[in-house]
């Protein structure tokens, strides 16, 4: 977030200021993603051992 802030504070990087945004909230959706597979992964593996 910070790289996105420092982008809207200088004139020359103003245009970069919701392209800044929106590559951090990628970022950020494919680590919860890939997270939340991991996730199903390992509930699924558990499930299979306990029966």
């Amino acid at each position: 977030m910070a790289f996105a802030k420092a982008a809207f504070g200088t004139g020359e990087w103003a245009s970069y200021y919701l392209e800044g945004y929106i590559f951090v909230a990628l970022i950020y959706r494919g680590s919860i993603f890939s997270l939340g597979r991991y996730g199903e992964y390992l509930t699924g593996r558990m499930a299979i051992s306990e029966q």
